[in-house]
């Protein structure tokens, strides 16, 4: 796994991510006062494109797409809320993770009841 660093207190965010095998992963990130919550507005890989989903604390919340992409993302709170607040990435209250192949595969035969 693959800690995603350098945020901001900004409510918009962008984040370009290096992947393992070299290829670019920008994430464009928003926080929503009204909804108390932070939100992918856009996820660009290569050819695949995903846009508005909340993040949640999720162990992949890319996992209907793992035919698609060699990696997940996860998002860690120690605390077990929610991301919530415009500062929780900064101050890592809650942290997103770029889950590497072996991460994804390994999670997949655990979800699939494979040992």
């Amino acid at each position: 796994m693959l800690l995603i660093q350098g945020w901001t207190t900004d409510v918009n965010q962008t984040m370009t991510v290096t992947l393992p095998d070299g290829s670019l992963m920008t994430l464009v990130l928003y926080y929503s006062a009204q909804q108390l919550g932070w939100f992918i507005e856009k996820l660009s890989w290569n050819n695949f494109t995903l846009y508005g989903i909340r993040i949640t604390n999720n162990v992949n919340m890319l996992l209907s797409w793992r035919n698609l992409l060699n990696f997940g993302l996860a998002c860690l709170t120690p605390s077990g809320y929610e991301p919530s607040q415009p500062q929780d990435f900064y101050s890592a209250a809650s942290k997103l993770y770029v889950l590497e192949t072996a991460d994804v595969e390994q999670l997949n035969n655990v979800l699939a009841g494979i040992s």
